[in-house]
């Protein structure tokens, strides 16, 4: 599990769009990675989860016992994300300054309440904080080097500091970890990427750090990695 940051770790939300919520309140609304959601239940970055609902065919028993519906452990919620299709995980913005994630499939939903000490989505809105620098301004992913290492998949975009020019990852965390298991030789997560020009490295992770080196280079030739961002996810 990861550590937790002294400052929120930040999503962007995509897609996002201003409507009402059923009690006709002000929300806003984008989508979020079905990965993400799951990191967020995993990690403990949430102050609670409710059963919106499960219906079956036996209305009656349905019924009876008021459609599931009331607070549930987020295990709950995480042990069903792999039958969540990927377009039905949102994220909102409540009027009340509160952030939910709100997920479903056939006829079952959750809402989770993210404790936004620990993380936090931007809307894009006007009036958001951007208290953050101006060099995340554009960022989707940032937090700590080792947490954002962790979210980076096959297709991401990425900066770090002193990196002019965006990265692309080639081969993402998962597939380390997959990396892992099939070698016994390897035990340290490796991230591939790719810049602009075709120069290839490699990020590893150490403890809470991270570090970059050119694929041919000893541990010695390695910078570490501060700052580390992803600019654009992959679809």
């Amino acid at each position: 599990m990861a550590t937790a940051s002294t400052t929120p770790k930040r999503y962007k939300a995509m897609n996002v769009d201003d409507r009402r919520d059923h009690s006709n309140g002000r929300v806003y609304r984008g989508t979020v990675r079905r990965d993400t959601v799951r990191r967020i239940l995993e990690n403990e970055w949430v102050d609670g989860a409710v059963c919106e609902g499960r219906y079956t065919d036996d209305y009656k028993r349905d019924m009876a016992r008021n459609y599931g519906k009331g607070a549930v452990d987020p295990e709950a919620v995480i042990a069903s994300m792999d039958r969540v299709e990927p377009k039905h995980c949102w994220v909102g913005l409540r009027e009340d300054g509160r952030q939910v994630i709100t997920v479903y499939w056939s006829f079952q939903s959750y809402s989770v309440e993210i404790d936004t000490r620990k993380v936090r989505f931007d809307f894009g809105r006007d009036d958001e904080d951007d208290e953050d620098d101006e060099d995340d301004e554009e960022a989707v992913v940032t937090g700590e080097p080792a947490e954002v290492f962790e979210e980076l998949r096959e297709g991401d975009t990425i900066l770090w500091d002193n990196k002019s020019q965006p990265l692309t990852v080639t081969a993402g965390f998962e597939q380390a970890q997959e990396r892992i298991a099939e070698f016994d030789h390897l035990d340290t997560p490796e991230v591939w990427v790719e810049g602009p020009r075709g120069g290839e490295k490699r990020l590893t992770r150490s403890g809470e750090a991270v570090y970059a080196a050119a694929f041919g280079r000893t541990s010695t030739d390695s910078e570490r990695v501060e700052g580390l961002r992803v600019v654009e996810r992959a679809e």
